[in-house]
């Protein structure tokens, strides 16, 4: 999994994403969570993916993503959210 570039958790029943669920995927470029649950994303959880360039996370129940959770990428300007 080491090499993973493309990760599609799309149309899950996914509640939260802990701090720790992307660590070993630094090659991770792309991350699909799109049509799930999502009520808690821990802010750190992307810290490690500092290749992440898409994003999309619409269709949850995140009502607000703190800056801090893309700190170490350059998603602030490619978030995907709907």
């Amino acid at each position: 999994l080491i090499e993973l570039k493309e990760l599609y958790m799309d149309n899950n029943i996914i509640e939260f994403i802990d701090i720790d669920s992307f660590i070993g995927l630094a090659k991770l470029d792309s991350i699909n969570l799109a049509y799930n649950k999502l009520k808690l994303f821990e802010f750190y959880a992307l810290k490690y993916l500092v290749n992440l360039k898409f994003f999309t996370i619409g269709i949850n129940s995140i009502k607000k993503l703190n800056k801090i959770t893309f700190s170490n990428n350059n998603l602030t300007n490619s978030l995907d959210k709907f």
